[in-house]
C-alpha cells in the first residue's frame, strides 16, 4: 500500500511527483487552513505538476474502508484501458486518473501527511493530525486544481467514483459539494454504498413506501452521515431544502451488484442508523433511489443501474459495462437505465 512507501520515502512536497509502482505516479496536494496545514497523498496517471493540454477528463476514484489505494488505482487503470479499447473511444491519454489516499491515524505515514480517526474521512470529517482539515476540503482542492485553465486548458469533465466506503464518500460529497467550476461537468458514480444521506426523517417502510422513522428506536438515525443533522461543514446559505434541490440536480449514477445481498457482510454498516435504511446493500440502494423518485418525480437527474451477477466486488463493479458507461460514456443507449419504473425497484 502507499502507506508502506512512506516508510522509505521522505514526505513529498506539495504537488510533487515521483515514480510509483504499476506505471503510475505518486503525488500529493497540500492544503492550509487557519489551524495549520497538511498533505494528502494520491496516485495520478500523468504528471499533473506540469500543464496537461491534452487531458479532457479527470476520473477520481475513492478507495474503500480498507484503504487499499494501490488496488483501487489498478482497478481504475483497468477500467480506463477497457473504455479506451472500445471502437471510437478517445485515447487513454485524454483522461487523468487520480486516486487519493485517506489513511488512518494508526497507519505509518509522514509527519505532514493528513490522517483520520478510523473512517471519519468517509463523511467529510476533519483529519486528526497534523491539522483539522476535512476530507471534503481536500476534494475541493483537487477539483480547484483541475479547474486551473493554465494547467488543464481542455478539461471539461470531472467524474468522482467510489465503491462501498468510497461510494459513501462520493454520495456525501455530492450532497455538500459546491457547484461545478464554470465550464466543467461534474459527475458522480456511487457503487454498492452501505448507506446514504437522507433529506428528511422518512425511511423505508414495510409496505414499500416511506414514513417518519421512530427516533426512539435509534436516536442518531438522522444525524450526518445518515441525515442532515450535525453537518461536518458549514453549508453556508443553503438550507436542507436547498441542499436537496442541488443534489437531485446533480448527475449521479448509482450502481448496485445484484448479488450484494448478504445482511451479515463484514463491509456492511450494521449500525441502527444504517439498518433503518434496509437490510443489505442492494435493498438500501434501491430504497434510496425510490425515495428520491417519489420526492422528485420530474426533476431528478439521476440514474440507477443494476450489475447482474456481481456481489460486493470493487474490481468487478467498476470495470463492468454499466460502470464504464457511467464513467466514460453515460449516454450509451445499450445500457439499461432503471429510472422511472417503480415496480422494477421494489
Amino acid at each position: 500500500m502507499i502507506h508502506a512507501l512512506s516508510r522509505i520515502m521522505p514526505a513529498l512536497l506539495i504537488l510533487s511527483v515521483v515514480a510509483a509502482p504499476a506505471a503510475a505516479l505518486e503525488g500529493s496536494i497540500g492544503v492550509s487552513g487557519p489551524r495549520g496545514g497538511g498533505t494528502l497523498r494520491l496516485i495520478v496517471s500523468q504528471d499533473w505538476s506540469r500543464p496537461l493540454p491534452d487531458v479532457t477528463r479527470a476520473v477520481i476514484t475513492i478507495h474503500g474502508q480498507n484503504r487499499d489505494v494501490l488496488a483501487t488505482d489498478r482497478v481504475a487503470e483497468a477500467g480506463l484501458a477497457a473504455a479506451s479499447a472500445r471502437p471510437g473511444s478517445p485515447p487513454a491519454a485524454d483522461t487523468l486518473l487520480i486516486t487519493p489516499d485517506f489513511p488512518r491515524d494508526t497507519d505509518p505515514v509522514g509527519a505532514d501527511d493528513l490522517r483520520w480517526h478510523r473512517n471519519d474521512w468517509m463523511d467529510g470529517q476533519d483529519a486528526d493530525a497534523p491539522a483539522p482539515i476535512g476530507s471534503f476540503t481536500l476534494m475541493d482542492a483537487i477539483i480547484a486544481r483541475l479547474s486551473d485553465r493554465n494547467r488543464f486548458p481542455r478539461l471539461v469533465t470531472i467524474v468522482l467514483v467510489g465503491h462501498s466506503g468510497g461510494g459513501q464518500f462520493v454520495q456525501r460529497y455530492a450532497v455538500l459539494a459546491h457547484a461545478a467550476p464554470a465550464g466543467t461537468r461534474l459527475r458522480f458514480v456511487i457503487a454498492n454504498a452501505s448507506s446514504y444521506a437522507y433529506f428528511s426523517p422518512d425511511r423505508p417502510a414495510a409496505d414499500g413506501g416511506f414514513s417518519p422513522y421512530p427516533a426512539g428506536a435509534c436516536p442518531g438515525f438522522d444525524r450526518w452521515k445518515y441525515g442532515l443533522q450535525d453537518l461536518p461543514i458549514d453549508p453556508g446559505a443553503a438550507s436542507a431544502g436547498g441542499l436537496e434541490a442541488r443534489y437531485v440536480g446533480r448527475e449521479v449514477t448509482y450502481l448496485l451488484g445484484t448479488r450484494d445481498t448478504d445482511p451479515d457482510l463484514g463491509a456492511l454498516d450494521k449500525s441502527c442508523a444504517a439498518e433503518a435504511q434496509g437490510p443489505d446493500h442492494v435493498d438500501r440502494g434501491r430504497a434510496y433511489f425510490r425515495y428520491l423518485q417519489l420526492r422528485h418525480p420530474s426533476d431528478l437527474r439521476q440514474q440507477l443501474h443494476e450489475v447482474p451477477g456481481i456481489g460486493h466486488d470493487q474490481a468487478a463493479m467498476l470495470t463492468s459495462a454499466e460502470a464504464l458507461a457511467a464513467i466514460y460514456d453515460p449516454a450509451r443507449p445499450e445500457i439499461q437505465i432503471i429510472g422511472n419504473d417503480h415496480d422494477n425497484l421494489r
